[in-house]
């Protein structure tokens, strides 16, 4: 499976909350995005950050709608 992760962000939300939740922007190379692949980048990043809450989306899963607003935000790692 070849991965390219072209941004990896994570968001801080200022609210009331003490704990964040883990946002991960990640970009398949076209022909290997597929659910089996997502789930297994899903998987790692779930064993990484044991006591957190991940989210995982990829540029594809994007809406058009927030989708640029979200890209515009990224924070390169």
């Amino acid at each position: 499976m070849y991965l390219k992760l072209d941004f990896l962000v994570l968001t801080y939300k200022k609210n009331k909350r003490k704990k964040s939740d883990i946002d991960l922007l990640i970009d398949f190379n076209p022909e290997q995005e597929s659910y089996d692949n997502f789930m297994a980048v899903y998987d790692i990043y779930e064993a990484l950050f044991k006591n957190e809450k991940v989210v995982i989306v990829t540029k594809m899963g994007l809406s058009k709608h927030i989708g640029p607003k979200i890209l515009n935000n990224v924070m390169y790692a």
